[in-house]
Formats: C-alpha cells, sequence, structure tokens
C-alpha cells in the first residue's frame, strides 16, 4: 500500500467521543476528504468511517407483511414492504438510524430461504439490525 495524500481537519459534531451533531460530523468528514484529493490529485469516491463508542448500539427487528393474492408471486414492492415494516421500531429520545443491514427473508413462516422474484407465497417476514 502507498498512502498518495493525507487530509486533516478539526473534529466537529462530537463531545467527548460522542456524536452530538451528525450534520457537523458529516461536514468534518467531507472537508478531510476533499483536501486529501487536493493532496493526492485524485478524485475519492469512496471512504470507509467508523464511529465507536459505548452510545453506539444495534438493535434486530422484523418485519412481516401479507402477500396479496398468493398466485401472483413475491415481487420488489412486496420485499420494500417487509423491509419497511422491520423498521417499525420504537427508539428512544435523542436515537436514530444510521445505517441498517437486511439479515434475510422467510416465506410463509418456512425458515430462512434466499427470496427469488416469482416465488408464490402469503406471507413474507424480514430481518434486519439497525
Amino acid at each position: 500500500m502507498r498512502i498518495i495524500g493525507v487530509g486533516v481537519s478539526p473534529s466537529r459534531g462530537l463531545r467527548k467521543g460522542n456524536v452530538i451533531n451528525a450534520a457537523e460530523a458529516a461536514d468534518a468528514i467531507v472537508a478531510s476528504v476533499e483536501r486529501a484529493e487536493r493532496v493526492s490529485g485524485y478524485r475519492i469516491t469512496q471512504a470507509h468511517v467508523s464511529v465507536a463508542g459505548s452510545h453506539i448500539a444495534s438493535l434486530n427487528s422484523r418485519g412481516v407483511v401479507a402477500i396479496p393474492h398468493g398466485d401472483r408471486g413475491i415481487g420488489d414492492q412486496d420485499i420494500a414492504r417487509a423491509m419497511d415494516a422491520s423498521q417499525a421500531i420504537s427508539l428512544p429520545e435523542h436515537h436514530e438510524v444510521v445505517h441498517v443491514v437486511p439479515r434475510g427473508f422467510s416465506i410463509d413462516g418456512q425458515g430462512e430461504s434466499a427470496i427469488r422474484a416469482g416465488c408464490l407465497a402469503r406471507g413474507l417476514r424480514s430481518r434486519r439490525t439497525s
């Protein structure tokens, strides 16, 4: 690996390691990326950013939807509805979801399975981690 540029900017939106203002924290990251682009002469198209601390938590949730007219098969809209249903969670005040990872689906109460467009089903269950 060869480092071709570094961008450093003042930390903003954090207090004692906790994100207190996500917009300010994001602006600080953007400023660092822009400086690294100027130094390196390259456009940065992606970056891996990590936030750690005792204030970060994950939560597993499930969503269940009925498939109307189970003879038409599962479509993209059904999958999206199942994922939306899994977002119906109660968060404590001052908490927000920053990332969602789909974890799996089950059809008609059976075990986890790969969802294929057109699978016949009466119900679809999704699992996710936020």
